[in-house]
């Protein structure tokens, strides 16, 4: 479940180049997310992110490394700081 004003960046746009080796230090990378995610608004999900199934992402929130199945990351960067959720579309109002 995706919220607005997310952003999805599987690359850097433009290639930065090692000076001594001429070789390229920021490729592209893949984005893996599992099934059942909520991701909130405004949230960064970049290149090398990998989320796990019923994970939550909370707003404001970029995330660049593997977030466990079933936690709760937030921040910039993403901290997770709570695991062994779960989480329902129901609306409560």
């Amino acid at each position: 479940m995706f919220s607005n004003n997310i952003i999805v960046r599987t690359s850097d746009s433009h290639p930065i180049y090692d000076n001594i080796t001429h070789q390229r230090i920021n490729n592209a990378k893949s984005i893996e997310i599992g099934e059942h995610v909520w991701v909130a608004p405004n949230s960064k999900i970049m290149k090398g992110a990998i989320i796990g199934n019923g994970a939550i992402i909370g707003s404001d929130t970029t995330i660049s490394h593997k977030i466990p199945n079933n936690a709760l990351a937030v921040g910039r960067p993403a901290k997770i700081v709570k695991t062994d959720l779960s989480w329902t579309r129901e609306k409560l109002f």
